[in-house]
């Protein structure tokens, strides 16, 4: 289980990715879904700009379900 910390960054990268891609607008409850598996990565070190890119690089066009993919 990520920490409340952990939690709160992998949070923040979520909701800050449409300003790297557009495209990846979440809602609140995507990014809530999604950010235990954020965590688990930032748990295991990796870097966030790694995390972003990995999430923003080389996405599909047109993007319908941006939850979905992620």
């Amino acid at each position: 289980e990520p920490t409340p910390e952990l939690e709160r960054a992998a949070t923040a990268l979520l909701s800050d990715l449409r300003r790297h891609a557009h495209q990846l607008v979440l809602s609140e409850n995507d990014i809530r879904h999604l950010a235990p598996a954020v965590a688990a990565w930032l748990e295991r070190d990796t870097h966030p700009d790694t995390i972003r890119h990995t999430l923003t690089n080389d996405l599909p066009h047109p993007l319908r379900h941006p939850a979905k993919l992620l």
